[in-house]
């Protein structure tokens, strides 16, 4: 009686050989992701990637006060119930916002505005808002503030070549538009 071991053998290895098939298969299909940052608010999203490689990088900013200034409203209608009185207070605020990368966008400044009544009526009048090159400031606006309140005013427009020019070293006037103030 002749011994079946080769044939059981080869059957054997020709198992083993479509085993390791698969198994190479397998981690060849699995080494195929492309690895890199999957996060879209991330400034190296790569849309191709499946796998995440913890490179995403973000866009990191710094905003600093840079500086102040405060212009003080008198009220110069001889007829007003306040003639010749301070009665609102405008203060200019500056801030720089720099960016770790210029790809995040550019540095800037900006000058924020915020009034104050002095007096206890309500006031309405509309300003305007100048000063020199090279900062160049011309803003008009009409706004109502309830009695000894404080209003928060948009950022001020900067038409000037250099918005990051120094505050304090400009020359800002607040004029009242036609004059005068109503007071309620």
């Amino acid at each position: 009686m002749k011994k079946k071991y080769p044939f059981q053998f080869l059957i054997i290895i020709k198992n083993c050989i479509v085993a390791c098939g698969i198994i190479c298969t397998l981690l060849f299909l699995n080494s195929c992701t492309e690895c890199g940052c999957t996060d879209q608010a991330a400034l190296n999203y790569n849309s191709t990637a499946d796998k995440n490689d913890g490179s995403c990088q973000y866009c990191d900013s710094v905003l600093n006060q840079y500086t102040t200034k405060t212009v003080l409203v008198k009220d110069f209608h001889s007829a007003s119930p306040h003639y010749n009185e301070v009665v609102a207070k405008f203060v200019f605020s500056q801030d720089s916002l720099r960016y770790d990368d210029q790809i995040c966008g550019d540095n800037t400044c900006l000058i924020y505005l915020h009034i104050e009544s002095q007096v206890n009526q309500e006031m309405e009048f509309s300003y305007l808002i100048t000063s020199a090159n090279p900062l160049n400031l011309n803003n008009t606006r009409h706004i109502i503030i309830p009695a000894n309140a404080s209003y928060d005013a948009d950022t001020v427009a900067t038409h000037g070549s250099n918005p990051c020019y120094n505050l304090n070293s400009s020359s800002i006037g607040v004029n009242i538009v036609n004059s005068y103030i109503v007071y309620h």
